[in-house]
Protein backbone atom coordinates (compact mmCIF):
# COMPACT_ATOMS: atom_id res chain seq x y z
CA UNK A 1 0.00 0.00 0.00
CA UNK A 2 1.17 3.53 -0.78
CA UNK A 3 0.07 6.66 1.06
CA UNK A 4 0.51 10.07 -0.58
CA UNK A 5 1.18 13.09 1.59
CA UNK A 6 2.51 16.61 1.67
CA UNK A 7 5.87 16.62 3.43
CA UNK A 8 6.28 19.74 5.54
CA UNK A 9 8.12 19.01 8.77
CA UNK A 10 9.71 22.25 9.93
CA UNK A 11 13.37 22.42 9.01
CA UNK A 12 13.37 19.10 7.09
CA UNK A 13 13.79 18.81 3.36
CA UNK A 14 12.59 15.66 1.63
CA UNK A 15 16.19 14.52 1.24
CA UNK A 16 16.97 15.13 4.92
CA UNK A 17 18.37 11.96 6.57
CA UNK A 18 16.03 12.44 9.55
CA UNK A 19 12.99 12.41 7.27
CA UNK A 20 14.33 9.44 5.31
CA UNK A 21 14.95 7.51 8.53
CA UNK A 22 11.45 8.23 9.87
CA UNK A 23 9.87 7.33 6.54
CA UNK A 24 11.75 4.03 6.36
CA UNK A 25 10.90 3.17 9.96
CA UNK A 26 7.23 3.89 9.28
CA UNK A 27 7.25 1.61 6.23
CA UNK A 28 8.92 -1.22 8.19
CA UNK A 29 6.39 -1.00 11.01
CA UNK A 30 3.24 -0.57 8.90
CA UNK A 31 4.13 -1.98 5.46
CA UNK A 32 2.87 1.33 4.02
CA UNK A 33 5.10 3.22 1.58
CA UNK A 34 5.07 7.01 1.58
CA UNK A 35 4.82 9.05 -1.59
CA UNK A 36 5.55 12.70 -0.83
CA UNK A 37 4.68 15.76 -2.88
CA UNK A 38 7.22 18.61 -3.19
CA UNK A 39 5.92 21.88 -1.80
CA UNK A 40 6.29 25.49 -2.94
CA UNK A 41 8.08 27.88 -0.57
CA UNK A 42 5.14 30.30 -0.37
CA UNK A 43 2.38 29.16 2.00
CA UNK A 44 -0.45 30.52 -0.15
CA UNK A 45 0.95 28.64 -3.15
CA UNK A 46 0.95 25.51 -0.96
CA UNK A 47 -2.71 26.08 -0.12
CA UNK A 48 -3.60 26.52 -3.81
CA UNK A 49 -1.64 23.40 -4.73
CA UNK A 50 -3.32 21.37 -1.99
CA UNK A 51 -6.78 22.46 -3.04
CA UNK A 52 -6.03 21.68 -6.69
CA UNK A 53 -4.58 18.22 -5.97
CA UNK A 54 -7.37 17.26 -3.58
CA UNK A 55 -9.94 17.97 -6.26
CA UNK A 56 -8.12 15.73 -8.71
CA UNK A 57 -9.45 12.76 -6.74
CA UNK A 58 -7.22 9.70 -6.62
CA UNK A 59 -4.15 11.65 -7.74
CA UNK A 60 -4.21 13.99 -4.75
CA UNK A 61 -2.61 13.58 -1.31
CA UNK A 62 -4.21 11.38 1.34
CA UNK A 63 -2.75 13.42 4.20
CA UNK A 64 -1.77 17.10 4.28
CA UNK A 65 0.01 19.45 6.62
CA UNK A 66 -2.19 22.52 6.89
CA UNK A 67 -2.16 25.87 8.62
CA UNK A 68 -5.12 26.23 11.04
CA UNK A 69 -6.51 29.06 8.91
CA UNK A 70 -6.79 26.64 5.98
CA UNK A 71 -9.29 24.42 7.79
CA UNK A 72 -12.26 26.37 6.45
CA UNK A 73 -11.16 26.68 2.79
CA UNK A 74 -10.27 22.97 2.61
CA UNK A 75 -13.18 21.67 4.69
CA UNK A 76 -15.10 20.20 1.77
CA UNK A 77 -12.13 18.02 0.79
CA UNK A 78 -11.17 16.74 4.26
CA UNK A 79 -12.63 13.93 6.35
CA UNK A 80 -13.52 14.00 10.05
CA UNK A 81 -10.52 12.55 11.93
CA UNK A 82 -12.36 11.70 15.16
CA UNK A 83 -13.27 8.10 14.22
CA UNK A 84 -9.60 7.41 13.40
CA UNK A 85 -7.77 9.34 16.12
CA UNK A 86 -10.18 9.53 19.05
CA UNK A 87 -7.57 8.66 21.69
CA UNK A 88 -4.95 11.01 20.28
CA UNK A 89 -7.44 13.88 19.96
CA UNK A 90 -8.66 13.42 23.53
CA UNK A 91 -5.08 13.75 24.79
CA UNK A 92 -4.51 17.15 23.16
CA UNK A 93 -4.93 20.47 24.92
CA UNK A 94 -8.57 21.50 24.24
CA UNK A 95 -7.53 25.04 23.23
CA UNK A 96 -5.74 23.66 20.16
CA UNK A 97 -8.77 22.05 18.53
CA UNK A 98 -11.08 24.97 17.59
CA UNK A 99 -8.65 26.06 14.87
CA UNK A 100 -8.92 22.64 13.25
CA UNK A 101 -12.68 22.16 13.69
CA UNK A 102 -15.20 23.21 11.04
CA UNK A 103 -18.95 22.73 11.58
CA UNK A 104 -18.30 20.11 14.25
CA UNK A 105 -15.84 18.16 12.07
CA UNK A 106 -12.22 17.81 13.24
CA UNK A 107 -10.37 18.14 9.93
CA UNK A 108 -6.87 18.34 11.39
CA UNK A 109 -4.83 17.89 14.55
CA UNK A 110 -1.69 19.82 15.48
CA UNK A 111 1.71 18.17 15.55
CA UNK A 112 3.48 21.47 16.22
CA UNK A 113 2.12 24.76 17.56
CA UNK A 114 3.70 28.19 17.23
CA UNK A 115 2.95 30.52 20.14
CA UNK A 116 3.52 34.26 20.24
CA UNK A 117 5.86 35.18 23.10
CA UNK A 118 7.88 38.10 24.43
CA UNK A 119 11.61 37.57 25.02
CA UNK A 120 13.30 39.74 27.60
CA UNK A 121 16.74 40.46 29.00
CA UNK A 122 16.83 39.07 32.55
CA UNK A 123 20.05 40.97 33.26
CA UNK A 124 18.45 44.28 32.38
CA UNK A 125 15.32 43.53 34.39
CA UNK A 126 17.47 42.88 37.46
CA UNK A 127 19.62 45.95 36.84
CA UNK A 128 16.59 48.24 36.65
CA UNK A 129 14.91 46.75 39.72
CA UNK A 130 12.23 44.53 38.15
CA UNK A 131 11.58 41.15 39.76
CA UNK A 132 9.23 39.89 37.04
CA UNK A 133 8.67 40.35 33.28
CA UNK A 134 5.77 42.55 32.14
CA UNK A 135 2.31 41.09 32.62
CA UNK A 136 0.39 43.73 30.66
CA UNK A 137 1.07 45.91 27.62
CA UNK A 138 1.12 48.93 29.92
CA UNK A 139 3.85 47.31 32.03
CA UNK A 140 5.84 46.37 28.95
CA UNK A 141 5.61 49.92 27.66
CA UNK A 142 6.76 51.55 30.89
CA UNK A 143 9.54 49.01 31.52
CA UNK A 144 10.81 49.25 27.94
CA UNK A 145 10.88 53.05 28.10
CA UNK A 146 12.81 53.12 31.37
CA UNK A 147 15.38 50.52 30.31
CA UNK A 148 15.84 52.20 26.93
CA UNK A 149 16.46 55.55 28.59
CA UNK A 150 19.00 54.02 30.96
CA UNK A 151 20.88 52.14 28.25
CA UNK A 152 21.05 55.17 25.98
CA UNK A 153 22.44 57.19 28.87
CA UNK A 154 25.34 54.71 28.83
CA UNK A 155 26.03 55.64 25.21
CA UNK A 156 23.98 52.94 23.44
CA UNK A 157 22.20 55.39 21.15
CA UNK A 158 20.62 52.68 18.98
CA UNK A 159 19.20 50.68 21.87
CA UNK A 160 15.43 50.13 21.78
CA UNK A 161 12.92 49.04 24.38
CA UNK A 162 10.76 46.74 22.27
CA UNK A 163 11.07 45.22 18.79
CA UNK A 164 8.36 43.35 16.94
CA UNK A 165 7.13 42.57 13.42
CA UNK A 166 5.47 45.55 11.73
CA UNK A 167 5.71 44.65 8.04
CA UNK A 168 2.46 44.11 6.16
CA UNK A 169 2.38 40.34 6.72
CA UNK A 170 0.72 37.62 8.80
CA UNK A 171 2.91 38.32 11.84
CA UNK A 172 1.59 41.89 12.08
CA UNK A 173 -1.98 40.59 12.05
CA UNK A 174 -1.08 38.22 14.90
CA UNK A 175 0.56 41.06 16.82
CA UNK A 176 -2.48 43.30 16.37
CA UNK A 177 -4.76 40.50 17.55
CA UNK A 178 -2.66 40.05 20.69
CA UNK A 179 -2.78 43.80 21.38
CA UNK A 180 -6.53 44.09 20.92
CA UNK A 181 -7.40 41.00 22.97
CA UNK A 182 -5.13 42.23 25.76
CA UNK A 183 -7.11 45.47 25.74
CA UNK A 184 -10.45 43.60 25.83
CA UNK A 185 -11.15 44.28 22.16
CA UNK A 186 -12.19 40.78 21.12
CA UNK A 187 -10.75 38.52 18.43
CA UNK A 188 -11.76 40.13 15.09
CA UNK A 189 -14.38 37.43 14.37
CA UNK A 190 -16.05 35.83 17.38
CA UNK A 191 -17.14 32.20 17.78
CA UNK A 192 -20.66 33.09 16.67
CA UNK A 193 -19.13 34.61 13.48
CA UNK A 194 -19.91 38.14 14.58
CA UNK A 195 -17.36 40.62 13.22
CA UNK A 196 -16.41 42.49 16.37
CA UNK A 197 -13.18 44.20 15.41
CA UNK A 198 -14.55 47.74 14.99
CA UNK A 199 -14.78 48.60 18.68
CA UNK A 200 -13.20 51.23 20.96
CA UNK A 201 -10.95 48.78 22.84
CA UNK A 202 -9.44 47.38 19.65
CA UNK A 203 -8.84 50.86 18.27
CA UNK A 204 -7.27 51.92 21.55
CA UNK A 205 -4.86 48.98 21.46
CA UNK A 206 -3.66 49.85 17.95
CA UNK A 207 -3.25 53.49 18.87
CA UNK A 208 -1.04 52.39 21.75
CA UNK A 209 1.14 50.33 19.39
CA UNK A 210 1.35 53.23 16.94
CA UNK A 211 2.70 55.38 19.76
CA UNK A 212 5.57 52.92 20.27
CA UNK A 213 6.96 53.59 16.77
CA UNK A 214 9.88 55.99 17.11
CA UNK A 215 9.54 55.97 20.92
CA UNK A 216 10.34 52.50 22.31
CA UNK A 217 10.42 50.81 18.91
CA UNK A 218 12.55 51.93 15.95
CA UNK A 219 10.84 53.85 13.13
CA UNK A 220 11.91 51.04 10.80
CA UNK A 221 9.90 48.49 12.81
CA UNK A 222 7.07 49.00 10.28
CA UNK A 223 9.24 47.04 7.82
CA UNK A 224 10.42 44.38 10.28
CA UNK A 225 9.75 40.71 9.62
CA UNK A 226 10.61 37.90 12.03
CA UNK A 227 14.33 37.75 11.30
CA UNK A 228 14.69 41.54 11.57
CA UNK A 229 13.33 41.68 15.11
CA UNK A 230 15.24 38.53 16.11
CA UNK A 231 18.51 39.97 14.85
CA UNK A 232 18.05 43.21 16.78
CA UNK A 233 17.18 41.44 20.02
CA UNK A 234 19.83 38.72 19.72
CA UNK A 235 22.54 41.31 19.04
CA UNK A 236 21.70 43.07 22.32
CA UNK A 237 19.87 45.96 20.69
CA UNK A 238 16.59 45.71 22.61
CA UNK A 239 15.20 44.90 26.05
CA UNK A 240 12.11 43.06 24.78
CA UNK A 241 11.32 41.27 21.52
CA UNK A 242 8.21 39.60 20.21
CA UNK A 243 8.95 36.13 18.78
CA UNK A 244 7.34 32.85 17.76
CA UNK A 245 8.12 29.87 19.96
CA UNK A 246 7.42 26.25 19.04
CA UNK A 247 5.35 24.06 21.32
CA UNK A 248 6.14 20.64 19.88
CA UNK A 249 3.69 17.79 19.69
CA UNK A 250 6.04 14.93 18.87
CA UNK A 251 5.71 13.81 15.23
CA UNK A 252 6.83 10.37 16.37
CA UNK A 253 3.46 9.81 18.03
CA UNK A 254 0.75 11.74 16.18
CA UNK A 255 2.15 11.65 12.65
CA UNK A 256 2.77 7.90 12.16
CA UNK A 257 -0.51 7.12 13.90
CA UNK A 258 -2.39 9.40 11.53
CA UNK A 259 -0.69 7.95 8.46
CA UNK A 260 -1.34 4.40 9.60
CA UNK A 261 -5.02 4.96 10.38
CA UNK A 262 -6.14 7.31 7.61
CA UNK A 263 -6.00 5.86 4.11
CA UNK A 264 -7.58 6.72 0.81
CA UNK A 265 -10.85 8.37 1.82
CA UNK A 266 -11.30 12.08 1.34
Amino acid sequence: MTLSCFHQFAGWSQSDPAWESLSQQFTRETDIRLNTFPLPENTLDTLDLGRSLLREGSFGPDVLFIDPIWSGPLDGDLIDLRPYLANEISSLEPQFLPGYTVDGKVVGIPYQVYIGAVEYRTDLLREYGYDHPPKTWQELESMAARIQEGERAKGKKNFWGYVWQGAAAEALTCNALEWQEGEGGGTIIENDRTISVNNPAAIRSWQRAKRWIGWISPPSVVAYRELDSINVFDSGGAAFGRVWREANITPGTIWPTLLAKVSGGR
